[in-house]
């Protein structure tokens, strides 16, 4: 006959609720982390599109600059068009003012194909220097639409809405995350601006 001792062996391991634990902790640490990472990649992307948008402007004004002669086409202004309503305010287009009025319309040639945002972003609105805040735009009184235009051999800009010509000295083009509401809180992450002067000087803020 064998004994069989029995013997005190140590056992290993984790209780299936010190795994729940575990896994809760970092599911909470991997949310936090990827939301952090989205707010900042959108607000990188955000900063890439005001860019975008300021290199087109300085477009339209070197091709005024640029152009050599003094009679016909050489005479041309030269400008960029923007429209903020629903379905247009992701797209802006650079044109040659044929009938000189600053405004874009059927008689003026496109150059290129229209500039576009990421689908993510939208042209808001445009603002003068006096209204340039992180809450609702003050549209400037021609409404939606919104023009600039160069005229050689000047760098200096001209702006117009669909109403006209406009005598500001400073306008901001606001560009948002599409979809989201801007308040004090978060306008640093989901708002940039296009400053304009009308001396021709151009800033991505």
């Amino acid at each position: 006959m064998f004994l069989v001792r029995k013997h005190n062996i140590p056992s290993f391991g984790f209780t299936i609720t010190e795994l729940l634990v575990t896994i809760g902790l970092m599911l909470i640490i991997s949310g936090v982390v990827v939301a952090r990472y989205s707010s900042f990649n959108s607000a990188v992307l955000l900063k890439n599109q005001a860019l975008e948008v300021a290199l087109s402007i300085r477009q339209a004004q070197l091709f005024a600059v640029a152009a050599q002669g003094d009679a016909g086409d050489f005479e041309d202004q030269f400008g960029i068009h923007f429209d903020s309503s629903a379905g247009n305010n992701r797209t802006y287009r650079i044109f040659r003012d044929n009938n000189n009025d600053g405004i874009f319309d059927a008689g003026d040639s496109e150059i290129g194909i229209p500039g576009e945002l990421d689908s993510r972003f939208i042209i808001r609105g445009f603002v003068d220097a006096d209204n340039n805040t992180g809450s609702a735009s003050s549209v400037l009184t021609g409404g939606d639409e919104f023009t600039i235009t160069f005229e050689r051999p000047n760098f200096d800009a001209k702006f117009a809405d669909s109403a006209g010509a406009l005598t500001n000295d400073v306008v901001y083009i606001e560009i948002v995350l599409a979809g989201d509401t801007i308040d004090d809180d978060n306008v640093d992450r989901l708002l940039r601006t296009v400053e304009i002067t009308s001396a021709g000087q151009i800033t991505a803020l």
